[in-house]
């Protein structure tokens, strides 16, 4: 016939074990997916002429106005803006021009970015217009109080189209999103320390009466 001891532990044992598996750690299910606003109206594109075969005449321009948003649901996520930036050549010839362009975040907090690089510019009678835009960095880390971080690169390379404007790509990837990959431990029920010292002790003097029968 088991103990009084074995009687008592083995059901507690259960209950324990069962504790136990309440208080694994559960990741946190993001209670809503973050929205980052880009304000285009407080974004800019400098452009300084390096060189220009005959008078240098070259536009730069996002090519909507206002605000732009975007909501990413997991980390590594690209938002993608096609023919974000207007390049207008109003001139012949070869133009050599240096570029940066400055983006403006308000949401999820303000945050800005900067990007360097070179472009280079060539328009034959306003039939077509080919560019060559060459950037100092590949990525621009866009960092926002929240713990939240984007990347943002601009396309780069040659590119051609009919008219005196040509158009170019820009793409952001969500490198962190604040608070959607923290795991959140799920609290041991405070009477579990009182139950694990109670069986302890139970099994101790269950192995103490058997040595001694």
């Amino acid at each position: 016939m088991p103990s009084f001891s074995n009687r008592i532990a083995r059901p507690g044992l259960i209950a324990v074990a069962a504790a136990l598996s309440l208080s694994w750690a559960e990741p946190v299910s993001a209670s809503a997916m973050q929205e980052f606003t880009l304000d285009v109206d407080q974004s800019s594109i400098d452009m300084q002429a390096r060189s220009c075969q005959s008078r240098c005449g070259v536009t730069a321009a996002f090519s909507q106005p206002g605000e732009v948003s975007h909501t990413y649901s997991e980390e590594g996520e690209v938002w993608h803006l096609r023919d974000i930036i207007d390049w207008t050549v109003r001139s012949r010839g070869k133009q050599v021009y240096d570029v940066v362009v400055n983006l403006f975040f308000t949401a999820p907090t303000e945050a800005s970015s900067q990007t360097e690089g070179t472009g280079i510019f060539f328009s034959f009678m306003g039939i077509f217009t080919t560019n060559h835009l060459s950037w100092d960095d590949w990525t621009t880390p866009v960092n926002f109080d929240n713990g939240s971080r984007l990347s943002v690169w601009l396309e780069d390379g040659i590119d051609i189209a009919l008219g005196r404007t040509v158009s170019s790509d820009m793409h952001i990837r969500a490198d962190r999103l604040a608070g959607m990959s923290t795991p959140s431990p799920v609290p041991l029920p405070p009477a579990l320390p009182a139950m694990l010292a109670v069986l302890g002790g139970l099994f101790w003097a269950g192995r103490s009466k058997r040595r001694t029968a």
